[in-house]
């Protein structure tokens, strides 16, 4: 049984160039089969659209008038939303890329779907939410996208506290604290919030001020003499991941910010923290950002004096 004509005698002449071209522009090179046959195409001649190289497929459904290196930054994330539906939008790590408030693109597109009806796809990182204020969304150039501050609070969960405070600085650059107070009101109770809840105290220093202090205690370290550390690096299989880690002499640096270590849980956390560590056989030395930028001097006395204990063991 022959279900159609032969590739060769598939009639183009009636492929709507034009029509095409500036539909797939608008979505950054991207257009959907049911947008095509809206068009005047048929199926057949995407069939062979797709087998002479005038189209490509992305995903299921979905297809580029451009082939892979010559298509615009966003296209990508266009994709992601056709092949997903009308009710998703990007968001998370994507977002984020989008506000620049990463430097790095990912390397899958991550969308939210609101309500139950989106489609999931291979290489698309699908999140599903029953609803999503206006007031969280907004658009990016012709994408639609979490706002800056949501986006911090769907990535809050998945990131250490040194990131998390990283990329809430990045952010208040972008949204006012306003508007991501208003933000953690219409999350209330999702992971991650009581988190940003206390890095949003005024009196908290900022990231750029940690970093700064952070980055002079290195140059003391190696101005010293002393053996440099491993920064931010998984201990064993323990889950932990020091500030600092001297890993030969079993010696820790933690910085601890009031953000994260008020309260009651974080008394205990800390506590039983330091004591497995103290019952591995390391030592730790806790340090405040108060110590970092008015006596880091101070700071490098407690590290020399640690390591040479641990050398003369």
């Amino acid at each position: 049984v022959v279900s159609g004509p032969p590739k060769a005698l598939v009639d183009m002449s009636r492929w709507p160039y034009r029509e095409i071209a500036a539909l797939a522009d608008r979505r950054g090179t991207m257009i959907t089969r049911a947008q095509l046959l809206a068009l005047g195409a048929s199926r057949s001649s995407i069939d062979r659209a797709v087998a002479l190289g005038r189209l490509y497929r992305v995903h299921h459904g979905v297809y580029s008038i451009a082939p892979p290196g010559i298509r615009p930054v966003p296209a990508a994330e266009h994709a992601a939303l056709l092949a997903c539906g009308p009710a998703a939008i990007i968001s998370h790590w994507s977002a984020a890329w989008l506000h620049a408030l990463l430097e790095r693109r990912p390397s899958i597109v991550e969308v939210t779907v609101i309500g139950d009806r989106g489609r999931r796809r291979a290489g698309i990182e699908v999140h599903r939410v029953t609803a999503l204020e206006r007031a969280d969304r907004t658009r990016v150039g012709r994408l639609p996208a979490t706002s800056v501050a949501r986006t911090v609070i769907d990535l809050s969960p998945r990131l250490a506290d040194a990131e998390l405070e990283r990329l809430l600085d990045r952010a208040l650059r972008k949204a006012s604290r306003a508007a991501v107070h208003s933000a953690l009101e219409r999350a209330a109770g999702r992971p991650g919030t009581a988190r940003l809840r206390a890095l949003l105290d005024p009196a908290r220093p900022s990231a750029d001020a940690w970093s700064a202090a952070e980055r002079r205690l290195l140059e003391l370290i190696r101005d010293s003499g002393l053996p440099l550390p491993e920064c931010n690096v998984p201990l064993g299989d323990h889950g932990w991941v020091p500030d600092l880690l001297w890993r030969a002499q079993r010696v820790i640096v933690e910085y601890d910010s009031w953000a994260f270590h008020s309260g009651p849980a974080a008394f205990h956390n800390d506590r039983a923290r330091h004591n497995e560590l103290t019952a591995l056989g390391y030592q730790v030395i806790h340090v405040t950002w108060r110590d970092l930028s008015e006596h880091p001097e101070r700071v490098l006395v407690w590290i020399a004096a640690a390591l040479a204990r641990a050398d003369a063991v």
